[in-house]
């Protein structure tokens, strides 16, 4: 995974936050600034590896879901 360092450990039911960002398609440091400012995936830190909890990704993704507005020829909201 990083050049120079051991691979982190593999927990069961997690990523590791590496991983993560390449399943994403986003740098490491965009996952890592929605967690500074409290945004994000659940995960939980070990070892001083971050891991996303697999089983919370669903729930996640479910709470980026947002409805299209329709919109008038105007460009107001209908």
């Amino acid at each position: 995974m990083r050049k120079g360092k051991p691979a982190p450990p593999k927990l069961p039911g997690h990523t590791h936050e590496i991983e993560q960002a390449k399943i994403d398609g986003v740098k490491l440091s965009t996952l890592q600034k929605a967690r500074s400012l409290g945004l994000g995936q659940a995960y939980i830190k070990f070892h001083r590896n971050i891991y996303y909890i697999d089983a919370d990704r669903p729930r996640y993704l479910e709470s980026l879901k947002r409805t299209p507005t329709r919109r008038g020829a105007s460009g107001k909201a209908a």
